[in-house]
């Protein structure tokens, strides 16, 4: 059993999507309940309520990868896991509906739990074959059946009314366990593995806000609306705009150190909530103006605005603060962000969202090119 880093980035990675695949199963259970509680106007339930379960989808879907991507051994052993670790994701997506509408986790902690126990089994596998990650190892298995632990006892024994409090506690407990097993050296995971991963599931779930469009347009042609119209275009928009901000950055420089390997990785949990959240919104938009939704326009329109917002200033963190950028071209997503959040006081709203990251793409275009201009060698210096 031994770590499979000799594997090209991209042949990992196409073996691997099926597993994404069935994850984003979970995510779309996720986005369709949390856009029937924005429509229903139960908002602050429905956002803590989805926070909740994306966050229990993401860290069994993020543990896994960065498991993949240092011992992907792709032996029998290993591929059960995997199988035991999409039917672990099946049953969380079963059970999602039982935390919107009852508050209650059982079903989704069994399959969460049967996850985190099919990871701590190939953690127990390095244990007897790797000397040189035996420690970590060892610590990880330890820090992931302690969680577990925890979950049963929250979920089958603790009083409801301290499910709240206790949830967010092992949340911190399960983010700490990668720090408890010890920061792995740079060498030890496959760097560009990791970054095509992530990129392969932001590109699912942005698939979430274009099927919100592809909703808005067949309304459209159903009966011709000014609003929806421009709806249909400020999502499109959107939707765009956040795929090229994302996929602007080749390098990723977090990813140079350890340390900020995991900042990255857990930063994209932004990145994919705030993705989310801005289909949902888009389905909301199109339940207003067919007049299917309880929330005022204004309230519609933030619910494209806000999450925007979020995953401008997600880029911020992951691309713009480490960057070797002006101090001018660091301002523009903040900037941007700001802007946005003014539009839900307009009717437009989410047309005007639309444009204003196709201004900002604009700029950011313009920027780099300068950028470029300014440092790229005379012919002189070629010569």
């Amino acid at each position: 059993y031994e770590i499979s880093l000799g594997l090209v980035g991209s042949e990992m990675c196409i073996r691997d999507s099926f597993y994404d695949l069935v994850i984003v199963i979970s995510i779309a259970v996720a986005v369709s309940h949390l856009h029937h509680a924005f429509v229903a106007d139960h908002i602050a339930h429905g956002m803590l309520t989805f926070l909740m379960v994306f966050w229990s989808i993401m860290w069994a879907w993020m543990s896994f990868t960065w498991f993949a991507s240092s011992y992907d051994s792709d032996d029998a052993p290993y591929r059960i896991a995997v199988f035991i670790q999409l039917i672990g994701s099946l049953i969380m997506a079963a059970g999602i509906g039982e935390v919107f509408e009852h508050n209650n986790f059982r079903v989704i902690a069994f399959g969460y739990i049967i996850m985190r126990l099919a990871l701590v089994a190939l953690w127990i596998r390095v244990i007897k074959s790797n000397s040189q990650d035996k420690v970590g190892a060892i610590r990880h298995a330890i820090g992931i059946i302690l969680c577990q632990l925890g979950w049963i006892v929250l979920i089958f024994l603790v009083p409801s009314e301290y499910l709240l409090v206790g949830f967010w506690l092992l949340v911190l407990c399960e983010q700490l366990v990668p720090y408890y097993g010890g920061l792995r050296k740079q060498s030890v995971w496959h760097r560009e593995h990791i970054i095509e991963r992530y990129g392969l599931l932001t590109i699912i779930v942005l698939g979430e806000t274009l099927l919100a469009s592809g909703h808005a347009i067949k309304a459209l042609n159903e009966h011709f609306s000014p609003l929806l119209m421009c709806t249909v275009i400020g999502g499109l928009l959107i939707t765009f705009s956040m795929w090229w901000f994302y996929f602007d950055e080749h390098e990723h420089k977090r990813l140079q150190y350890s340390n900020r390997g995991y900042m990255w990785s857990y930063g994209h949990i932004l990145v994919f909530i705030s993705i989310s959240t801005v289909g949902a919104g888009l389905e909301v938009m199109n339940d207003k103006i067919g007049g299917h939704a309880e929330v005022s326009l204004h309230v519609a329109n933030a619910m494209v605005a806000v999450p925007t917002a979020i995953f401008m200033v997600s880029m911020w963190l992951l691309h713009d603060l480490f960057s070797k950028r002006s101090f001018e071209a660091k301002l523009l997503y903040p900037a941007a962000a700001m802007l946005v959040l003014t539009t839900p006081f307009f009717e437009y709203g989410t047309f005007a969202v639309g444009l204003l990251l196709l201004l900002t793409l604009a700029i950011r275009l313009k920027m780099d090119t300068a950028c470029l201009l300014y440092t790229s060698p005379s012919p002189r210096d070629r010569g």
